[in-house]
């Protein structure tokens, strides 16, 4: 499967909820600003205008608009109301309840006599957690891998359990150092997103002298720096305000940061995992899966 530009958590799933590239539903980065409001998009603290000011419907709200009931299990962004309704089950993003627990209260929604949720979308933030800390091919992370299978194992039980098998449709979905302050002069600019890319916002009377500084540096430095005019169409990802004059994405593997003494290092550093390049990369493409009455084999 090929992942929306860029390849970041909130956005990517944003797109999966709606069906929209992230310049059409506009959460455009997991840290962004907005011009308009002047103000900055945090994931756990913006009201509900950050993500209904663009005419998209996520299909949990879709659903219910057609009489259905639907459930969501700690999927970014379900907090907000469309069209001025929540889906009728929801769990808000809680890292600690035990993930078969999550399991046991989907299948609870499913089966609910007064209301049965035809439609549950879910989010496990493993294995994307520990690869960030220690790497995409680290022991932990297989050990991740391991335990998503095993809770896989669990849905696919339950559900037979409750004769829902055969009758559920299942989609399984994955979304998918350089010292800027070496180059340019911090106080020239404000940034927003986060690595591999940045969106960059230049006080005035710098515009021209970043961009030129920092297209002469990636000539020579594994980065890329676009006027917003000039991303590349198939990102689709440029006719959105929240998307800033100049747009900085480091290559394939590489991260950009201001100050190296600003870098988190995780646990296992100097090996750890990200993602956010182009989504045309393999390294970039998540998993789709899925089975039950609605696909063929």
């Amino acid at each position: 499967m090929i992942s929306n530009y860029i390849t970041k958590t909130y956005p990517n799933h944003q797109s999966i909820a709606t069906g929209f590239y992230e310049e059409n539903h506009g959460i455009v980065s997991n840290h962004f600003y907005d011009p308009r409001y002047n103000q900055t998009f945090d994931i756990d603290k913006s009201p509900d205008y950050w993500w209904t000011e663009w005419p998209v419907t996520p299909v949990w709200t879709v659903n219910q608009l057609y009489g259905q009931s639907s459930g969501v299990m700690q999927w970014p962004g379900a907090h907000v109301r469309y069209r001025d309704q929540s889906p009728r089950y929801l769990q808000n993003y809680n890292h600690s309840i035990p993930w078969n627990t999550r399991i046991d209260t989907m299948i609870g929604w499913l089966t609910d006599g007064r209301a049965p949720a035809s439609c549950v979308f879910a989010y496990f933030d493993e294995p994307d957690a520990t690869s960030h800390e220690f790497g995409p091919f680290s022991t932990q992370t297989y050990s991740q891998v391991l335990r998503a299978d095993a809770v896989i194992r669990y849905l696919l039980q339950r559900l037979d359990e409750k004769s829902l098998l055969n009758q559920t449709n299942l989609i399984i979905l994955a979304n998918r150092v350089i010292n800027l302050n070496d180059i340019l002069d911090p106080s020239w600019y404000d940034w927003y997103g986060g690595s591999p890319n940045w969106s960059i916002l230049p006080k005035p009377g710098h515009y021209d002298k970043i961009y030129e500084i920092l297209w002469k540096a990636s000539q020579t430095m594994p980065f890329t720096i676009y006027k917003r005019q000039e991303i590349p169409e198939h990102y689709h990802y440029s006719r959105n305000r929240r998307i800033l004059p100049l747009f900085l994405v480091a290559d394939e593997g590489w991260d950009v940061f201001q100050n190296v003494s600003q870098v988190h290092k995780p646990k296992g550093w100097p090996v750890w995992g990200n993602h956010g390049w182009d989504n045309r990369l393999l390294s970039m493409r998540p998993l789709f899966m899925a089975n039950g009455p609605a696909f063929k084999s």
